[in-house]
C-alpha cells in the first residue's frame, strides 16, 4: 500500500517489512504511509489479529527488516540511545493489553513518564492527571497497585497515561477493549482535541470494537489485509 508522503511529518513509514514470527504475531509487508500534525488514520484490524508489529516501529521499539520509520523527519535508527528517549516522551500510546508497574500505584504509573522526561512540577503533572479522569468518569486516579484495579478502570487509566503532557503522537491500539463502552466518544473526543494541539493519531480498530467512527472524524480509513493496508472508501 501507498501512502501520501508529507514533508515534515510526524510519522512516516517507507515501505516497510517485518515478518510474523516469535516477536510479532502479524508483520506488515511493503507499509508505506505518512501522518501529518493533526492527522488522524482508523486501522480496521483482521478478526483474531493480536500482536501487531506496528505500534513498536512507530515508537522507535523495533527495527524494520526493511524500509524505514521516520519520527518528525528522523530515521529511528539514526537516533542516539537519549535522542530516542527524547523522542519516545512526546509518544502517548494505549497498549493492546494494559502494561504497568506492578510495584507502583497506578496514579503513580501514569505520572512517571513526565516526571521522568519533563521539568513540569509534580503539582501540574498530578492537576492535569486528575482533569483527565473526571473528564472520562473517574472521580479521582486509581490510587492502588494495578492488581487491585478492575479492569475496565486500568483501561480509562491507559488512556489517561496516553494523553497525559504535549504529545506528538498518540498510538491507540485497541483502546476501547475491555473499557467502558459507553465512554468511546469521550476518548474520540479528547483524541480531536490532542489533534487540535497538534497530535497526530493513529486508532486501531478490532472488529468485536465499538465503531467511534462518525466521532472520531479520522481523515483516512484503512483496513489490513494480510500483512498489507487497504484504504477503505467512505460515503
Amino acid at each position: 500500500m501507498e501512502g501520501p508522503m508529507t514533508e515534515g511529518a510526524v510519522l512516516t513509514l517507507e515501505s516497510v517489512t517485518v515478518t510474523a514470527g516469535a516477536a510479532y504475531e502479524y508483520g506488515l509487508a511493503e507499509v508505506s504511509f505518512s501522518l501529518a500534525a493533526g492527522e488522524c488514520i482508523l486501522i480496521r484490524l483482521e478478526s483474531g489479529m493480536h500482536n501487531w508489529a506496528l505500534g513498536d516501529l512507530a515508537q522507535g521499539l523495533a527495527a524494520p527488516e526493511a524500509g524505514r520509520v521516520l519520527f518528525e523527519g528522523r530515521d529511528w535508527l539514526s537516533l542516539s540511545p537519549d535522542e530516542a528517549a527524547a523522542a519516545r516522551a512526546r509518544i502517548g500510546r494505549v497498549y493492546e493489553r494494559s502494561l504497568w508497574i506492578s510495584n507502583l500505584d497506578v496514579d503513580e504509573n501514569i505520572r512517571l513518564g513526565s516526571r521522568h522526561h519533563t521539568n513540569r512540577p509534580e503539582e501540574e503533572i498530578e492537576a492535569e492527571a486528575i482533569r483527565l479522569a473526571r473528564m472520562f468518569g473517574l472521580e479521582d486516579l486509581p490510587r492502588a497497585r494495578p492488581a487491585r484495579v478492575r479492569s475496565r478502570d486500568l483501561r480509562t487509566a491507559d488512556w489517561i497515561r496516553a494523553l497525559l503532557g504535549e504529545r506528538a503522537l498518540l498510538l491507540l491500539e485497541r483502546p476501547m477493549r475491555e473499557a467502558y463502552a459507553e465512554r468511546g466518544a469521550l476518548l474520540a473526543t479528547a483524541a480531536r482535541a490532542a489533534r487540535e494541539k497538534g497530535a497526530a493519531v493513529i486508532w486501531l480498530q478490532g472488529p468485536g470494537d465499538p465503531d467511534i467512527l462518525k466521532t472520531l472524524e479520522p481523515d483516512r480509513v484503512y483496513a489490513v489485509a494480510g500483512e498489507r493496508l487497504s484504504p477503505v472508501e467512505r460515503m
